[in-house]
């Protein structure tokens, strides 16, 4: 057999090949809006969730976050939190978080570079 017809019986897989042939292919099916109809899961009872919510404040206010933005340090000094900016921490006040999180939306949504298909998170 010569090298020109091993060339030609030479049977492909990848995904082209695979195009090429046909079938096989799912179609996409058209975008719309997602509802979950079920109630959100309870990962944690509420006492886990005080306790987590209890240790990161204690962590946020002692300890602090690191960060290296001095662009960043200011946002939160004007905000009311501890900055030292030598050691580039920050620490947040319990009741700093409090104000911001009575500000939080109960939804939002992403929008993708096709706004069609954009997504709402919450509610």
């Amino acid at each position: 057999m010569s090298e020109a017809a091993m060339t030609t019986e030479k049977r492909t897989t990848g995904r082209r090949a695979r195009a090429a042939r046909g079938g096989g292919a799912i179609s996409q099916l058209e975008f719309r809006d997602v509802q979950n109809p079920y109630a959100p899961l309870e990962l944690a009872t509420p006492d886990q969730v005080e306790a987590i919510h209890r240790t990161s404040m204690r962590i946020l206010s002692e300890l602090g976050i690191r960060v290296m933005s001095t662009r960043v340090m200011e946002l939160f000094e004007a905000a009311g939190a501890i900055v030292d900016r030598a050691a580039q921490t920050i620490r947040i006040d319990e009741s700093l978080v409090a104000e911001a999180l009575k500000t939080v939306p109960s939804s939002f949504t992403l929008t993708s570079r096709n706004a069609a298909k954009r997504l709402t998170m919450g509610g």
